[in-house]
């Protein structure tokens, strides 16, 4: 079970350490005033007494011990030998067993636990940390945490949890929704040494204020971006909020109007976030339709678009026919050129046109040379193979080509 360092030490009603209680003694007395496993237990007639016991000439370290006679835990009883107790007084005790901590050859556990439990007791620690009171769980043992700190004052959280490990290496140190990394500091005091586990001298020089102080440092900073991101929550559900408004999607038994209220928008979520999403998908399904529509739309105008320059095409060419007076300029001899010209070899970049077009709109070619169709239409992928150049493109009117212009300009290469 080990040896305690630290002490309840009654006439003065603290927690002390061994050399503390050592120096009452008066001379070859070695009484030094009662001494306890813990105050509440000595103040519940439980538990058990201890004694102080100074440096042995082996090099053992001075210690409380059980005394002569001593048993192990229990209830105090003034029939036992030296106040022994018997089992089911101490709760710390109880507590240790129940957790299976300190199995091995020390007692840390014990020892740490009562310790940060009396520095929490003390009203230093209790203004630092806005301390109302702190309480260690019976109940359930196994499932709970070693302390529970209720906070006062402008603490944002009202309790933090303390959970300490020392052989036991399978406890559950969070236990989400109670604890969570923002509301739990954990000791894990394994490799922890007899000196980092108790005080002795200045408050400032104990492991455990040191670490208490870095683990609730790192809490604030875990609240303040729990904070950041609540914020960033609200004003995002709050914008989510305005865009089913703008689109007509709040239900008539829906009341928004304390929309700008962050409370109102953080419970409002928490009551109604599944029907929210059903009604964003909805706007969502909306707007891809109204996309639909509008790519549809752009289609008919490019078809009419189109359509409408193939009407004026056809009535600038048959105005540009009417107006020839030469016959050479009729159709048939115009035909009888363009077969001239592609039977002809490549002279420049208009005959080179003419072989691209014949490669490329072979169909649309023949059709013409047959008096099939009146035109030539070039499509835009086609067109760029066959017109690379801005003035070959120029004999090109909306993808149809200007056949007679193109001749003319083969002819004279």
């Amino acid at each position: 079970m080990g040896t305690w360092n630290r002490a309840y030490y009654w006439p003065e009603d603290k927690r002390v350490d061994v050399h503390y209680a050592l120096g009452k003694r008066v001379g070859a007395n070695k009484r030094a005033g009662d001494c306890w496993c813990h105050e509440e237990c000595f103040k519940n007639k439980v538990g058990r007494r201890i004694f102080p016991r100074k440096e042995g000439s082996d090099g053992k370290r001075a210690h409380f011990w059980k005394g002569p006679g001593g048993r192990g835990s229990g209830s105090r009883s003034g029939d036992h030998p030296h106040g022994e107790i018997q089992p089911g007084g101490c709760k710390t005790r109880e507590r240790i067993v129940s957790l299976n901590e300190d199995m091995g050859p020390n007692n840390y556990y014990e020892q740490f636990l009562s310790e940060l439990e009396s520095h929490l007791e003390s009203n230093s620690w209790k203004a630092r940390y806005n301390i109302s009171s702190i309480r260690v769980p019976t109940r359930n043992v196994k499932d709970q945490p070693d302390i529970v700190i209720a906070h006062i004052g402008d603490e944002p959280r009202p309790f933090t949890y303390v959970v300490i490990t020392n052989t036991n290496r399978n406890r559950a140190i969070y236990s989400p929704p109670e604890r969570t990394i923002v509301n739990t500091i954990h000791f894990d005091i394994y490799q922890w040494t007899a000196e980092n586990i108790v005080s002795v001298g200045a408050e400032s020089q104990w492991l455990g204020d040191k670490r208490f102080r870095e683990e609730w440092k790192a809490l604030v900073q875990k609240e303040e971006r729990q904070i950041v991101l609540e914020r960033e929550r609200i004003l995002e559900n709050r914008s989510r909020l305005k865009s089913l408004e703008k689109y007509g999607k709040i239900p008539t038994t829906w009341d928004i109007s304390l929309i700008h209220d962050d409370d109102f928008v953080k419970d409002f979520f928490i009551e109604n976030e599944e029907e929210i999403e059903k009604l964003e998908m909805q706007v969502f399904e909306d707007l891809k339709e109204e996309e639909r529509q509008e790519k549809r739309r752009k289609k008919q105008e490019e078809r009419e678009k189109r359509e409408a320059a193939e009407k004026k095409f056809e009535q600038d060419d048959i105005k540009r026919i009417a107006k020839q007076k030469k016959v050479s300029y009729s159709r048939k001899p115009l035909v009888e050129r363009l077969n001239i010209q592609l039977s002809n070899g490549v002279r420049g970049p208009y005959s080179r046109t003419l072989r691209k077009i014949k490669l490329h709109a072979t169909d649309e070619l023949n059709r013409f040379i047959r008096g099939e169709s009146k035109r030539i239409y070039i499509s835009k992928p086609r067109l760029a193979k066959i017109a690379p150049s801005r003035d070959i493109r120029k004999i090109f009117h909306d993808g149809y080509l200007d056949i007679e212009r193109l001749v003319k300009k083969a002819e004279s290469e």
